[in-house]
């Protein structure tokens, strides 16, 4: 929070937007801002950074095709793809504060559109030409699972169409670099004249766990590449999801005193098939202990990993131990407990 003197106004004092390491450079260093957060919200592009910032939380999610002769023609654009949820954490809790709403005015309002300037663009993104609407929707997406896509058809004229298509799977790194496709799957079926239907389709644990980059998030995307066979219309369509993972059970027996040592015991259920290599569970937290670095036994596949161990708290009153595991297979595996220590 900070006043800005320099941009002449007090409007956009306040609450600003920095980052120390950004992934795209600002004035040939890595950083990023400040940039008010008011400004963020009304579209304006003032010191610093704010039309990146802009694009972090409100851009459009634009998809083009390559034509035969190297031109491209756009495809598909989603308005509501990126800037979902902002969220941080809320004083003295662990419950996430939305903060959406300070850095951008509600999807598809008029303050938005006035803010974004999205009415001078309203019309690329319609085509009345386009008779049958497409979407796809993730269903089930548990890491160990099997991942299930719905695709929504939906004919808008008074003749049945006949679609085919190339349906694929992709990992996407936190970065946003994309890996090799790891499913491909082609469907064909016909969507009746004014009418609706839904085909899902079925990701196997066998087809896209060994695509799942190591030490990264387990994100994936998922394409569909469709054609019309009566009118020739051409669609991509696109859906992500971030897999859900299992998370650490933390739990202490008895009461927390001061200077005595406390069982704490972590759980966890293997959600592979395959076993969990070399994992090394770590904990700390303030007036709690110290670092704790254990190296645990391989975890078979859906079996339960177990540790146990002791700690010897140092500070009276509520204090919050964390808790984390690595291995091979698993990243970003973690959970809590507060602790009341007297």
């Amino acid at each position: 929070w900070m006043r800005r003197a320099d941009l002449g106004t007090v409007a956009f004092n306040g609450w600003q937007v920095v980052d120390a390491t950004p992934q795209e450079m600002s004035g040939r260093l890595f950083r990023t801002g400040p940039a008010p957060v008011v400004a963020v919200r009304h579209g304006q592009s003032v010191n610093y950074d704010c039309t990146f910032v802009i694009g972090e939380v409100n851009a459009d999610y634009r998809i083009w095709t390559e034509q035969s002769d190297g031109t491209y023609s756009l495809s598909n654009v989603y308005t509501d793809y990126i800037g979902k949820s902002i969220t941080t954490k809320q004083h003295f809790t662990n419950k996430p504060l939305d903060l959406t709403k300070f850095y951008k005015f509600q999807e598809g309002s008029v303050k938005e559109e006035a803010a974004l300037g999205l009415s001078r663009r309203i019309g690329e993104l319609e085509d009345g030409s386009k008779d049958i609407k497409l979407s796809l929707e993730v269903t089930h997406s548990t890491l160990g699972d099997s991942i299930e896509i719905d695709l929504h058809a939906q004919n808008r004229s008074d003749s049945s169409r006949s679609l085919s298509g190339k349906f694929i799977g992709i990992p996407v790194l936190y970065t946003g670099k994309r890996k090799q496709h790891f499913v491909r799957l082609h469907p064909a079926f016909e969507v009746p004249a004014n009418g609706e239907i839904v085909k899902s389709f079925q990701v196997l644990p066998g087809q896209y766990l060994p695509s799942l980059p190591q030490d990264d998030q387990p994100w994936m995307e998922f394409m569909l590449v469709s054609l019309i066979k009566e009118t020739g219309q051409r669609d991509i369509v696109t859906t992500s999801c971030l897999l859900r993972q299992p998370s650490l059970e933390v739990s202490i027996v008895g009461e927390a005193t001061l200077g005595d040592n406390v069982s704490v015991t972590v759980t966890m259920k293997n959600p592979l098939s395959v076993a969990l290599r070399n994992p090394i569970l770590t904990c700390c937290g303030r007036g709690l202990a110290r670092l704790v670095k254990i190296s645990l036994s391989d975890v078979p596949g859906n079996d339960t990993l177990r540790s146990s161990f002791t700690i010897t708290p140092t500070l009276r009153g509520k204090h919050l131990l964390i808790c984390g595991l690595t291995c091979q297979k698993l990243s970003n595996i973690d959970g809590s407990i507060e602790i009341n220590v007297v």
